[in-house]
């Protein structure tokens, strides 16, 4: 098929005669119809802030929070959070939906292109789309912080490469990939809020476009969320959000023992060093012993070791070690990490936000806050 002839033809189409061919009908939406983030937010009842990024309206006035159809939108270039392969099987799935939206044009477009990595970014015409273009990217099959990192940071580059001046992303991953739905918006945002702030000037002016004649106010970016997730963010309070953990850190150092425990989640459940016994002491209770010519006894060394079966917690020592995922973010509160990050209060997760998450086998460490324990070491598994 050749493609690029109704590539050509759809990209000098007058905006009248290209809304005729929209698969929405009269359903697209323009700019104008989308309030921005500082428009948005005066609809949240519930606010947190934290000190990981200064209120600035001037950024704030180029995002948009959008729930809807992107394949709806009359902006510049959409993303799509594609497969491998360009071919979108599933019509239920975002990547199926612009396909189907964009016409059989776009489709063997997407083919010439071949095969890409994950974190890998590649760009196609709109066609039949109220956009006039598709970035695809492709996220990572469950949770990765770099990759999708990646995804969102290469687009808004290719945009800003390209002069685009507007650009919807959904929430890449999310869905059949199995990403956490907050983590994922977390990151979205973040990259977002970082990009802005390194390229101010780059898309803040009204375009009036040849193709496109009526003025628009020139937002920046359009993140697209399902209501479901626009409530996760609505729960998670993602205004650009400022928490002044350093006050809570220094604090909480500088009590004293007796101040500290009246604030500890466990209550007069907490255990000390003492009440643990070594490794000498708990083997005296095993009846069945084995030993193994790898090590031999070393009585000076095995008083050095415990081993606890209980609410790590508890603990108060210097520091314990969080079983963390990779955004160091806790997730569900019966496992390890969610349980440390309940106890130990909002500040650890506004400190471990600071922190850009953390690589498999890497390791960093926050204040203990709330919890017992002075210290928190955090590494993904």
């Amino acid at each position: 098929m050749d493609y690029l002839k109704d590539r050509i033809k759809y990209m000098d189409m007058d905006v009248d005669t290209k809304r005729a061919e929209y698969d929405c009908q009269s359903g697209y939406i323009t700019l104008d119809e989308i309030p921005s983030w500082t428009e948005y937010s005066r609809s949240i009842n519930r606010r947190q802030f934290s000190s990981a990024y200064r209120i600035d309206e001037r950024l704030n006035g180029k995002v948009s929070i959008f729930s809807g159809d992107i394949t709806t939108l009359e902006i510049d270039v959409i993303v799509n959070s594609a497969s491998s392969s360009l071919v979108h099987a599933s019509y239920n799935q975002i990547n199926g939906a612009i396909s189907r939206a964009a016409g059989p044009s776009f489709l063997a477009e997407c083919l010439s292109l071949g095969v890409f990595q994950t974190g890998e970014t590649k760009f196609t015409g709109g066609y039949k789309l109220p956009a006039r273009y598709v970035i695809h990217t492709q996220g990572p099959n469950g949770e990765n912080h770099g990759l999708l990192k990646k995804c969102y940071m290469d687009s808004l580059n290719l945009a800003k490469l390209k002069e685009w001046k507007t650009i919807a992303f959904p929430c890449i991953s999310m869905g059949s990939c199995r990403y956490p739905r907050e983590r994922a918006a977390r990151i979205a945002l973040k990259v977002t809020r970082e990009f802005l702030e390194k390229n101010p000037n780059a898309m803040d002016r009204i375009q009036e476009d040849i193709r496109f004649p009526e003025k628009v106010k020139t937002h920046f970016i359009i993140i697209s969320f399902s209501k479901q997730e626009l409530r996760v963010i609505q729960e998670f309070t993602f205004v650009w959000i400022v928490m002044e953990f350093m006050e809570d850190r220094v604090k909480y150092m500088d009590m004293d023992l007796d101040k500290k425990r009246a604030i500890y989640l466990c209550k007069s459940s907490y255990t000390t060093l003492d009440d643990i016994p070594t490794w000498t002491e708990y083997s005296k209770n095993i009846n069945r012993k084995q030993t193994s010519s790898d090590y031999r006894t070393d009585i000076r060394l095995n008083e050095k070791v415990s081993i606890f079966v209980g609410d790590i917690t508890t603990l108060e020592i210097d520091a314990i070690v969080n079983s963390a995922n990779t955004a160091l973010i806790g997730s569900h509160p019966n496992r390890v990490d969610g349980s440390i990050h309940i106890a130990a209060g909002k500040s650890l997760l506004a400190e471990c936000l600071t922190l850009d998450g953390c690589q498999t086998g890497e390791a960093k460490f926050t204040g203990g806050y709330k919890l017992p324990a002075r210290y928190v070491i955090h590494t993904p598994v």
